[in-house]
């Protein structure tokens, strides 16, 4: 009995394990994604590669003392490209959210205005 329960004290422990490192929170049943959220989450990835493109141009540029404005244009570009699909995933979200109220639709909008705070930060920063 006692290789039972610790048998399965190990699994559940196993299994919450693996969902904190697959989805960084810790559940026995990790909460799915729609679509929509899983736009998002690549639409935050790619800002974030973009951040780090920028930062590294400047970075480069302040050490050899050259022009960085090719890797901060192409930087730009990709910030205005994924601010632009942002929208529109945030127009569908509206359109969903006005049919119903749920709570996957209510944490997407969470994050979608999260990242558009951070790309209207960035553009500033450009300015």
């Amino acid at each position: 009995m006692r290789v039972l329960v610790g048998v399965v004290v190990v699994a559940v422990v196993a299994l919450l394990a693996y969902n904190y490192l697959q989805t960084g929170e810790i559940r026995l049943v990790p909460q799915t994604t729609s679509a929509d959220e899983v736009t998002v989450d690549t639409l935050r990835d790619r800002f974030d590669a973009a951040r780090k493109e920028f930062v590294e141009a400047k970075r480069a540029a302040g050490a050899a003392r050259t022009d960085a404005t090719a890797g901060v244009e192409t930087a730009r570009r990709k910030v205005e490209e994924i601010r632009a699909q942002l929208d529109e995933a945030m127009a569908k979200l509206q359109a969903r959210a006005n049919k119903r109220r749920s709570e996957v639709t209510a944490r997407v909008r969470e994050k979608a205005a999260k990242l558009q705070a951070a790309i209207a930060a960035f553009r500033r920063e450009l300015q």
